[in-house]
């Protein structure tokens, strides 16, 4: 933390350097993940004062902003540009959410209520200024009150946090615009100069919410096109279609690989918001060919834990599943997309292509018809070394499959 920073002296929240006000929901979520993950209401009490202290500090710096958001600010850092950085306010918004929610897994229903009041008055402002932002832009952009910056923040909108709903207008606006910008399958950062390795997890997770599985997958794939030869991430400095190494925020990259850990985590397991635990929801194409299998075990998760296995085979697929979960969770299998006229015995079938599985644990044959897409690392390989040629330059990768 900065200790020239007032919110230091105040006992507010960690701030990373003066004027880069993502430490603020950052720090407010990670202490309710703790909590939630490990379902520890002691540990949700011992954090309230603290948590007290960063919302109080919110509330009156807000208050006194004409915009209603956090104050204009340059990080230094990210966006590199002035103004009411999006990525700030729209963490803040995610921070006063789990501050409600440490609350409430606290018992202090009182302090839940009071700082719900005080999310209702600045998520109202940030969704003032984020619908005109977007009326001027057409995607939601890095500053909200400026038309320079770097894309970052304004990529999360919906992940981790769901802020905005990742099928709204705005978001999926957003999601257009960096699958514009996108090189090499991967996001570029300083005014297209550069390749982003983890800036792109935000965009594959949002997608994944929103429903589009393969640009996740895809997603997945350009990142581990991206690895070096011990399977580790950057973070930039690399030129698209140009020399593959960087003396820049060298690998082995930690963001990166939290992020690449947590794509991959949700893609076999998801957490929805509303306590259902969903299974193989993001699972290639290339892992359910026929006689492949996806194993998970122990996969932890804020209502308990899973362990499965699903099978593969021309006809459709077998899961057998074991879970120690609280009582209420309904757990689903997703089946692939292209899954069509479903049959099975045992479970209740939703939305057409989902599976409500009838007990903690237990075992179900899904057949079905349709054609299995092509998608896979090894045709990710073939297109970027494609790419490569067609720039002039000799193809980086060996083909393999995973």
């Amino acid at each position: 933390m900065d200790r020239t920073d007032p919110t230091y002296r105040i006992g507010g929240p960690g701030i990373s350097r003066a004027g880069q006000y993502d430490g603020l929901g950052q720090a407010l979520w990670v202490l309710d993940q703790h909590a939630q993950l490990t379902d520890d209401p002691a540990y949700a009490a011992a954090q309230l004062d603290r948590v007290d202290a960063a919302v109080n500090w919110l509330s009156r710096i807000t208050a006194s902003d004409p915009l209603g958001l956090l104050p204009p600010s340059n990080p230094g850092d990210d966006e590199l540009a002035y103004g009411h950085i999006t990525g700030d306010n729209l963490w803040a918004a995610a921070g006063l959410r789990s501050a409600i929610a440490d609350a409430k897994l606290a018992g202090r229903e009182d302090l839940a209520a009071r700082w719900r009041m005080v999310d209702d008055r600045f998520e109202a402002s940030l969704d003032r200024a984020i619908a005109v932002a977007v009326t001027r832009a057409g995607h939601i952009p890095p500053v909200l009150d400026a038309t320079n910056g770097q894309d970052w923040g304004n990529y999360y909108a919906a992940y981790p946090v769901e802020v905005m709903a990742a099928t709204s207008p705005s978001v999926r606006a957003t999601l257009a615009w960096a699958r514009i910008h996108m090189i090499q399958g991967l996001p570029t950062y300083y005014n297209g100069r550069s390749l982003h390795d983890y800036l792109g997890f935000s965009i594959f997770q949002t997608e994944l919410k929103a429903g589009d599985v393969s640009r996740a997958i895809a997603g997945l794939y350009a990142e581990l096109d991206h690895t070096t030869s011990t399977d580790a991430g950057w973070e930039w400095d690399i030129s698209p279609f140009g020399y593959r190494g960087t003396p820049v925020d060298l690998a082995p990259h930690g963001t990166f690989a939290a992020d690449y850990v947590a794509l991959l985590r949700n893609l076999l397991v998801a957490e929805e918001p509303n306590g259902d635990i969903t299974l193989l929801t993001g699972a290639s194409p290339a892992w359910l060919a026929p006689g492949e299998h996806i194993t998970v075990t122990a996969a932890p998760t804020a209502r308990g834990s899973i362990s499965f296995t699903e099978r593969s085979t021309g006809h459709g697929e077998t899961l057998s599943w074991n879970g120690s979960l609280m009582a209420d969770t309904r757990l689903t299998w997703a089946l692939p997309a292209w899954a069509k006229h479903i049959r099975v015995s045992g479970g209740t079938l939703v939305d057409g292509s989902a599976i409500v599985l009838p007990a903690s644990s237990g075992s179900l044959t899904a057949t079905f018809d349709g054609r299995r897409p092509a998608q896979s690392y090894a045709l990710a390989v073939a297109s970027l070394n494609r790419a490569y040629r067609a720039h002039g330059q000799t193809a980086p990768l060996v083909p393999e499959t995973r």
